[in-house]
């Protein structure tokens, strides 16, 4: 439970952690996956293509490559899955048409009209490149480089594992430890942003390394800082006596508008935006605030001021939100809303200034 004795229901909580769990469970066993089946696999064909000699005069298709002069007879452009694929037609002496995916718009593919001879090269009974003037351009079916795709993912993934493992890691310590730093926000918000950051580490390195151990190497270079900065910075985060936050009240002096809503078992709560004014501040659901107020009472006073906890039971986006914790009677409120609205809120609330400790 939060100091406030407000918090998401257990039902919820248990809901979002088994969620991100296996979330993060199923993308770790994803990861492994593509790093022992389709990237060895697409090494190995990578090193058979590289290693294939010339086929013999008269072969048939096999592991040899056999060069098959062809004549352009178009080239055009789509735009398929947000990727733009460039297509080159072309016919062989005994008729067989071919319309190939290239990779990029290459030396060849873009150099080359209708009716210009070209060399195509096939392997294992699909055409792998195409040859131009001195030119050469690989076509989609080309193993060579294949492996960077699947690598990426399969180096990318564990970091998405990692940041919903972690999700669930944090949801459930909120939950079950009364100790209420496991319940601020910044236990979750900087595991999840080094997660993307080694994430994003392990899906680009393939593709700027020549070779996947180079790939490997690189993405540990660099994931090891993140997790070290990471960890140093909560523990020093973690040492902090208190999460409260020191607000200087102002009262206003004409009526402000902004988002915020009222969570408590009180008459008054709910709403979607508040109106403060001098002496008064009233909770509603239109954006004008000009009906359907529900004015809060002069017997709410403020407690403290601080960051949203992963308990607190506000949905959506929340970023840069604070909470005011809030006493009416015996009940306890929270009154949420963005930063720069709290002076205005707490001036509203009573004249005496909020009772707070910097953080």
């Amino acid at each position: 439970m939060s100091p406030t004795g407000i918090t998401r229901s257990p039902g919820q909580l248990r809901g979002s952690i088994i969620a991100s769990a296996a979330l993060g469970l199923a993308l770790a066993i994803a990861a492994v996956v593509l790093l022992l089946v389709p990237v060895p696999r697409a090494l190995h064909e990578q090193r058979a293509y590289a290693a294939a000699a010339e086929c013999p005069a008269n072969a048939g298709a096999g592991d040899c490559l056999r060069r098959v002069p062809a004549t352009v007879t178009g080239t055009d452009s789509e735009y398929v899955h947000r990727t733009t694929v460039h297509w080159l037609s072309l016919t062989e002496r005994d008729g067989t048409a071919h319309r190939l995916a290239m990779r990029g718009t290459g030396p060849v593919s873009s150099a080359v009209s209708p009716g210009d001879r070209v060399t195509v090269t096939y392997w294992r009974d699909a055409i792998r490149s195409v040859d131009f003037h001195g030119r050469r351009q690989s076509t989609a079916e080309n193993p060579a480089g294949t492996y960077r795709t699947w690598s990426a993912a399969g180096l990318g993934l564990p970091g998405l594992a990692g940041l919903f493992l972690w999700c669930a890691h944090a949801l459930r310590r909120a939950w079950r430890s009364p100790d209420p730093a496991a319940r601020r926000g910044w236990r979750m918000r900087l595991p999840v942003m080094a997660a993307l950051v080694i994430g994003g580490i392990g899906g680009i390195a393939p593709f700027v390394t020549p070779d996947l151990p180079a790939a490997l190497r690189l993405t540990a270079l660099c994931d090891a800082p993140v997790l070290v900065i990471t960890a140093m910075v909560m523990f020093l985060l973690g040492r902090r006596a208190s999460d409260s936050l020191a607000v200087t009240p102002r009262t206003p002096e004409r009526e402000e508008r902004f988002p915020g809503l009222v969570i408590g078992h009180v008459p008054y709560a709910g709403g979607g935006f508040l109106v403060a004014e001098p002496g008064q501040l009233a909770v509603t659901i239109d954006p004008d605030g000009r009906i359907l107020r529900k004015p809060l009472p002069r017997t709410l006073f403020a407690e403290r001021v601080r960051h949203l906890y992963l308990t607190d039971p506000v949905d959506g986006p929340q970023r840069g939100s604070r909470v005011i914790e809030c006493r009416d009677g015996e009940q306890q409120v929270l009154i949420v809303t963005g930063k720069n609205n709290v002076p205005w809120v707490l001036g509203a609330l009573a004249p005496e200034p909020v009772r707070t400790t910097a953080e």
